[in-house]
């Protein structure tokens, strides 16, 4: 059946090109803004402007993109709105802008701009807005879970990607990135994922090791006996902006957020409650205080990270980004620290998630357009610029290419915790399947945060029938 839909669609592609011969056909299946500015004439996305003539091509793996741009008779602008700030040199943002100043001297007639749009929200609203007026930019970036909601303005990218690119995207990082007959809807751009964080001093004056912490039973041990030997919180507990430490744990427990297709909650009351299991070893270790809160300070976040460079706590789990300064600024005051897999569940099952930022093209762009967005995604992913985005940020590197060169290899040797990100990555578990996703984690991440300040007065199963209950209304208001 695959064979027969793959020989009717070449043929589909061979008549367009005989009766266009204007574009290759689709590759193998296998400056800070706060708005958006508005497009001009040149930038109207394809069925507003027929394309320019492309050199012959049968693939864009075939494509001569420097000729291509230099047959070019009317200009092509490539915007590239983005939730990552250019604002100094090692923001991500920042390498970005400086990948479009260097293809504007490569390619003739084309200008690549990286825009700043603001937070997640607040591109995926100017996405929307901007297609609802039928204006686009080329890519955008959005955060892991929120790219299945674009599925209906997003463009596979394998037909403007090089195969060569496509391929090398770390696999692990590709779980939430499909649609549902193999689209590449995403790439991985700014990914993260949550490690455990150990100050190892402590851990050794408690009598453990942090590689003797393989499960959250091993960590909440730990936590309570470094409390009891030097009075300092084993734990701290942040939930992030997405509770992704809850949601991982919970796919460690065995369990899952939503069913496969996304139509209801599958951790609750009807699923042995197996939400709340995570929940009530946090909720014994801060009523007996070897688990320490963060949400009675005006920014939990921020104290969590000054806390563990402060030596005032032992463990955190905490996104891999960022990590490395807060391992220099523990080792400068004496303490020894080591990186570990977020711990497994029941059973020994290890189930991760990952977020950031990943780039989406959006398919109603112009064609040439959607070229030299291509383009651009060819040259970020370069080994080279790979590894400057990473030395410069800390950052994993997205590619298998990056992360296997001589240069991946010796910045795992000199950042130990590298390592730990890339075996984590053999456990990672796609994001719920919803467009929602953004909603139900809000109202779930405003239960958990009561939860850590007044863990006396929830009753944890109640809560998770509540979390469960608002996120089957979310899917019905909207009309799954």
């Amino acid at each position: 059946m695959k064979k027969t839909l793959a020989f009717l669609l070449a043929a589909i592609m061979i008549f367009a090109v005989i009766g266009c011969a204007s574009q290759p056909a689709a590759a193998n299946s296998t400056t800070d803004s706060a708005a958006a500015p508005a497009k001009t004439e040149e930038q109207k996305p394809a069925e507003q402007k027929p394309a320019e003539a492309a050199p012959a091509a049968t693939t864009i793996d075939d494509l001569d993109p420097l000729e291509f741009a230099k047959s070019l008779t009317t200009p092509v602008k490539v915007e590239i709105w983005g939730k990552e700030k250019t604002g100094k040199e090692g923001d991500r943002g920042w390498w970005a802008n400086v990948c479009c100043e260097e293809l504007n001297k490569i390619y003739p007639n084309v200008t690549f701009e990286y825009i700043y749009q603001g937070g997640y929200d607040d591109v995926s609203q100017k996405v929307h807005t901007a297609a609802a007026a039928g204006q686009y930019p080329a890519l955008f970036t959005t955060e892991e879970s929120m790219v299945k909601g674009f599925a209906d303005i997003a463009e596979d990218l394998r037909n403007f990607v090089p195969s060569s690119v496509v391929n090398d995207w770390i696999p692990g990082l590709m779980v939430s990135m499909y649609g549902p007959n193999g689209e590449v809807y995403g790439a991985p751009y700014g990914r993260s994922l949550p490690i455990l964080v150990c100050n190892e001093t402590y851990l050794n004056q408690a009598g453990w090791k942090a590689e003797d912490i393989k499960t959250n039973e091993d960590m909440f041990a730990a936590a309570k006996a470094v409390y009891e030997k030097t009075g300092i919180p084993g734990l701290i507990n942040y939930w992030d902006t997405d509770a992704w430490h809850w949601e991982s744990a919970v796919y460690a427990d065995g369990g899952s957020i939503l069913s496969e297709d996304g139509s209801k909650p599958t951790f609750g009351k009807d699923y042995d409650y197996v939400g709340s299991v995570f929940l009530k070893q946090i909720q014994q270790g801060l009523l007996e205080g070897y688990v320490h809160s963060t949400y009675d300070t005006p920014e939990p976040d921020s104290t969590r990270d000054q806390m563990f460079s402060n030596g005032e706590v032992a463990m955190m789990i905490r996104s891999n980004n960022g990590t490395r300064s807060y391992i220099e600024n523990a080792k400068e005051k004496g303490f020894t620290v080591k990186c570990m897999v977020q711990p497994a569940g029941k059973g020994g099952k290890y189930g991760i998630t990952s977020g950031g930022s990943n780039f989406v093209m959006c398919k109603n762009c112009s064609y040439e357009e959607k070229v030299f967005a291509g383009v651009f995604l060819s040259y970020f992913y370069s080994v080279e610029n790979m590894m400057r985005i990473v030395n410069a940020t800390g950052m994993m590197p997205c590619t298998i290419s990056a992360r296997d060169s001589e240069e991946g290899k010796k910045y795992v040797e000199e950042h130990e915790y590298m390592q730990v990100v890339y075996e984590s990555q053999n456990y990672l578990h796609a994001r719920p399947n919803t467009p929602y996703w953004t909603e139900m984690y809000n109202y779930a991440v405003d239960k958990l945060e009561q939860f850590s300040l007044y863990p006396d007065k929830t009753d944890v199963d109640a809560m998770i029938d509540d979390i469960s209950t608002k996120f089957a209304q979310i899917i019905q208001d909207n009309a799954w």
